[in-house]
This record gives structure tokens, C-alpha cells and sequence, in this order.
């Protein structure tokens, strides 16, 4: 098994937990919760990545994608200790050691202001969460491996008032895109930038 993605997030923000509820198949998490996302190749093994997780905590799953290439896992708890006992549990059955986990890239990290009435028509289209208002900036970023979005997502929301308008966290590269004034998503480019790098 290699693992291409291992993300922790201490607690999820309410507009992150409401789009991945949305997108969930199992579980919903909730506003608060502390998560795991795991992304792994081959893609068929993360059944058994989420069996160490079940068998050795109480932790829940919302996402189970098992495509040909890879599979990613979420899975969450109220309780931290359970999530981080999960995820430790699943390093040590594959002999991972923590600090071998592979580091994210920033491949674009972007502020457009003074959205127009066209442009913030188009992005809406794919919204999943809070509309693109005309008039306001947007924030646009692209990492690898893709499941990194979700920090990205999270951690923004958590220190700054900004609209997630949508986040990505499959496929080859993972995207976030984010509304609120100039200042707003200069901070959540900041927060974004300075976990990352």
C-alpha cells in the first residue's frame, strides 16, 4: 500500500462539515467533529484501511471512494482521541512511519477582486456551498495530492470569515475556491500558504 495523502483535521468547521455532508455516503459529520482523510494506492485496499479504523475505535465514515487507481477514506469522531488512535493504528499495521508522509504542493494559489456579474455567474454554476456574490473577491487554490483541499478548507474557514464556495478532494489535484472581501480572502490565501509551506 502506498499512501499518498494522511490529513487530520482537529475540528471541523461548520461550512466544511455541511459540504462534506453533502457529499457524504455514510456518516454525516457535524460542526466540531474531528476527521481523517486518507487517500491510498492501490485503490481496492482502502476497504481494508477503513476495517484496522472500525475494529479498533468508534469512529464513523462519510466517504468510502474506491476507484481504480486510489481510494480515500474519510472517517470522524466527536472524540480526537478516537480519530488519532485510528489513524495510528492504520500507520502501524502498514509500518508508516509519521514523518515519511508525503507533503502537499501548492500548484496554484490565487485572489481575483472585484468579481464581475458574468464571472460570478459561471462559478456558481458549480457551487456546492455559499454563491459568488459580483463585487467580491475570489480565492482560488490547486494542490497535490488532492485530498490536502481539505486542510486547506477547513484551516481557512477556521481562521477567517470567508464563503466556501466549493472543495475538491479527489482526482489528481484538489481545489478550494473562496469568496468574502479582499481582506478576507487575502488572510484565508495567508492561513492557506503559511500551513502548507
Amino acid at each position: 500500500m502506498k499512501l499518498i495523502s494522511y490529513v487530520y483535521l482537529d475540528k471541523l468547521q461548520p461550512q466544511f462539515a455541511a459540504l462534506t455532508a453533502a457529499q457524504a455516503d455514510g456518516d454525516v459529520p457535524i460542526n466540531g467533529m474531528s476527521a481523517l482523510w486518507i487517500e491510498i494506492q492501490p485503490g481496492i485496499e482502502i476497504n481494508k484501511v477503513l476495517d484496522i479504523a472500525l475494529k479498533e475505535t468508534n469512529v464513523k465514515p462519510a466517504i468510502l471512494l474506491e476507484e481504480r487507481e486510489y481510494g480515500i477514506l474519510e472517517i470522524h469522531s466527536e472524540s480526537q482521541d478516537d480519530v488519532i488512535t485510528a489513524g495510528n493504528k492504520i500507520l502501524e499495521v502498514y509500518n508508516i512511519n509519521k514523518n515519511k508522509i508525503p507533503k502537499p504542493q501548492i500548484l496554484t494559489s490565487q485572489i481575483i477582486t472585484n468579481i464581475s456579474d458574468y464571472h460570478a455567474q459561471i462559478i456558481n454554476r458549480k457551487a456546492d456551498g455559499t454563491l459568488l456574490i459580483p463585487g467580491q473577491s475570489l480565492y482560488t487554490l490547486e494542490v497535490a495530492p488532492a485530498c490536502w483541499a481539505t486542510l486547506a478548507a477547513n484551516e481557512a474557514e477556521k481562521f477567517v470569515d470567508v464563503g466556501m464556495i466549493h472543495y475538491r478532494y479527489r482526482g489528481r489535484f484538489g481545489r478550494v475556491h473562496l469568496s468574502g472581501t479582499e481582506s478576507q480572502v487575502l488572510a484565508a490565501k495567508n492561513v492557506i500558504e503559511k500551513k502548507f509551506l
